[in-house]
């Protein structure tokens, strides 16, 4: 996905990224009319601020300690779901997680710490992201009543995009029209 670098501000990618994406399932969802379920809107909602925060910790992350950590640290997410969903449900975390989770930090710290023990900044951004991801799976687990995922997901993606784009009014940014292919492919493909 393309970088500041390339002129797009983190916000500015995500609030794009969910703006399309939510159109295209819009495309598929608004038959269903699930704007009319309120309570499926507002969880929707929550879902969509824990996928948004996900989000932020990935690409802020990755932009500080790049494509390699971002890939590894974002995927410690499927050990932190049991760990989250322990503490949501109040469940004793077994001991096998345990040793899956110190193994995942000690590969993080492999990866991550350079030749002087300097661990990147955007690690504890990707980690941050890595447990909101787990927070919005484990909210997602709740949503599964509506039986209406097509739904929950545009309310998340518009969610995605809403929050970030008063991100960018807020503080000023703009949007960029250099690399929007990768854009476009961000929105229309993941």
């Amino acid at each position: 996905f393309p970088s500041h670098d390339m002129g797009w501000h983190p916000m500015a990618l995500l609030a794009a990224r969910g703006f399309i994406g939510g159109l295209v399932m819009f495309v598929f969802s608004h038959r269903r009319k699930f704007w009319q379920n309120k309570k499926m809107v507002i969880e929707g909602i929550k879902a969509g601020i824990f996928l948004t925060l996900g989000f932020i910790g990935q690409t802020f992350g990755q932009s500080v300690s790049g494509p390699a950590n971002a890939a590894f640290i974002t995927a410690l997410y499927v050990v932190f779901v049991p760990l989250v969903g322990s503490v949501w449900y109040k469940h004793k975390i077994k001991m096998h997680v345990v040793v899956a989770t110190l193994f995942a930090f000690a590969g993080v710290v492999l990866i991550s710490v350079q030749g002087t023990y300097i661990v990147h900044a955007g690690d504890f951004l990707l980690i941050l992201g890595a447990i909101f991801f787990a927070i919005h799976i484990i909210k997602l687990s709740q949503l599964s009543s509506f039986n209406d995922s097509l739904s929950i997901t545009t309310i998340q993606l518009f969610t995605l995009s809403a929050i970030s784009s008063t991100f960018m009014v807020v503080n000023n940014i703009n949007f960029s029209f250099s690399g929007l292919y990768y854009v476009l492919y961000g929105g229309l493909v993941s």
